[in-house]
């Protein structure tokens, strides 16, 4: 142990003396908990950079772990996740996948990349409908790498002061650049709309044309990925911009089932029961269907109802709320039937559907022209 504090003080000292700032926020940001648990090593350390670097790059040091804020509202700009986690693998389609596997591996090959003269990708755009799984996705993507991850705070970061909006994008990305981590934009329409809306304001198209610059000097050490509902609104100059541009739909039949299958873990709903649902459910995204299993776990817990019970009482609720295509309609009605006719009669399916039993029954016969 003792040689490892001698080493770990070795490279405080000489980060100090190089002035290397990622791996001088590195070491701020671990020296919180020593703080508590080893008050002398963290003591040691603070010695150790003072000595390399003088009183000031003390005062710099003790500093950087602190947030970024918005210098009106106190506000901090960037939300701070270590230590990303996520309990649910995102359920993308093979495409998508194959896109995202393929960003992945090529990020932990990096080092081997630019050896190659290659510049590892390092931005990516995610294009969805709302509850896809863009926000998810970037909190995975952030895990699978064992990076940090900061989310810009769009709420601290737009002001309405002249000018301050875009100086507080550039503290928040200063701060992303000086480690490697993943820096998410949310709702990067609201930042990167287009210069071509008459309805806009010159002070938001300065804050287009800062990011488009920052974006042409981001580091490879580090990944930023931008999230948005509404592509048609971000500015076309920003097509070139990232390496990856990810379209997340809304799941298929399979997709829908899988996520189903990974938030029902705690809910004992037999997997054709689940199948059934995935397809009277045709329209959720991601999270409707992550909502849709907690409020059945719900009626389980306060209504006391069995799991199969629960399901059936939530899907009564949900379903006639959503618009249903027609073929997803004979696909629930055979479904239902082959799984308990005497459960799932005409009468009791045909409601939720908005259909009447008798067109409920055309659509389980072989040839209901016949």
């Amino acid at each position: 142990m003792k040689i490892a504090h001698e080493i770990l003080l070795a490279v405080a000292q000489i980060a100090a003396r190089r002035q290397d700032k990622e791996l001088l926020v590195l070491l701020r940001r671990r020296i919180r908990p020593l703080e508590e648990d080893e008050p002398e090593l963290a003591q040691a350390l603070s010695q150790a950079i003072a000595s390399a670097g003088g009183l000031g790059a003390m005062r710099k040091f003790r500093r950087l772990a602190e947030s970024p804020v918005d210098p009106d509202s106190g506000l901090q700009l960037l939300e701070s996740i270590p230590e990303p986690q996520t309990d649910i693998i995102p359920v993308l389609d093979p495409n998508t996948k194959k896109t995202v596997d393929d960003f992945l591996r090529q990020r932990r090959h990096a080092s081997d990349l630019r050896q190659a003269g290659i510049r590892p990708p390092s931005t990516i755009a995610l294009l969805g409908p709302p509850g896809t799984g863009k926000t998810t996705l970037a909190h995975w993507i952030a895990a699978e790498l064992g990076l940090p991850l900061f989310v810009l705070n769009l709420v601290s970061a737009v002001t309405s002061y002249l000018g301050q909006t875009g100086q507080n994008l550039k503290k928040a990305l200063d701060e992303a650049k000086s480690q490697s981590c993943v820096f998410l934009i949310d709702e990067f329409d609201s930042l990167g709309r287009t210069r071509a809306d008459s309805g806009d304001v010159m002070e938001m198209q300065r804050v287009v044309t800062a990011l488009l610059q920052e974006l042409d000097r981001w580091p490879d050490h580090s990944v930023l990925i931008a999230a948005t509902n509404l592509p048609e609104l971000v500015d076309f100059a920003f097509r070139r911009r990232f390496d990856r541009w990810l379209r997340l739909l809304l799941p298929g039949g399979k997709e829908r089932l899988s996520i189903l299958q990974a938030h029902c873990r705690a809910v004992k709903v037999p997997t054709k029961y689940l199948e059934l649902a995935a397809i009277g459910l045709s329209q959720a995204s991601g999270a409707d269907l992550a909502l849709f299993v907690r409020r059945v776990a719900s009626r389980q817990v306060l209504d006391r109802l069995p799991p199969l019970e629960a399901l059936w009482a939530e899907l009564q609720e949900v379903i006639p709320e959503s618009e249903i295509p027609e073929e997803d309609k004979r696909l629930f009605v055979q479904k239902a039937r082959a799984l308990d006719p005497k459960r799932f009669t005409y009468r009791n399916i045909a409601p939720i559907l908005g259909i009447s039993h008798t067109t409920a029954m055309n659509f389980c016969r072989v040839n209901p022209k016949s």
